[in-house]
């Protein structure tokens, strides 16, 4: 080979050699792009899930809220509840006892009418 040849194959192993470079340059540059774009992405995706979590916060926060207040109002509701069996059950052992009064009167009635009808006086003494 002589030198002109060896020169021109030098050549355009340098022209294929930067071919190759640009391409690659070019592959570097579209790789460095949808980098970018990428983290571009993946911020954005990032700040969705923070404002995210932040609803969930607020939600999980009102649920709690209400939950305490369905307790306070079930804690009242059964106080209540028991206040008027307290009170019922006192209603009926005042209605007892006033029955068993009743009864012991309409007994003392029946004796004495009874007994009157006997011809006895309220003291057992014949009239």
């Amino acid at each position: 080979m002589t030198p002109e040849e060896r020169f021109a194959t030098i050549e355009q192993n340098i022209a294929s050699f930067s071919a190759h470079v640009d391409a690659f340059s070019a592959r570097v540059d579209r790789f460095g792009a949808w980098v970018e774009k990428t983290l571009v992405e993946h911020a954005q995706a990032f700040a969705n899930h923070a404002e995210t979590i932040a609803n969930h916060e607020r939600l999980f926060a009102e649920h709690e809220r209400l939950f305490a207040e369905h307790e306070a109002m079930s804690l009242r509701q059964e106080i209540r509840m028991n206040e008027e069996r307290e009170q019922s059950r006192r209603l009926q052992e005042s209605q007892d006892a006033m029955f068993e009064r009743l009864d012991r009167l309409a007994e003392d009635i029946k004796n004495l009418v009874r007994d009157f009808l006997r011809g006895l006086r309220p003291n057992g003494q014949p009239n």
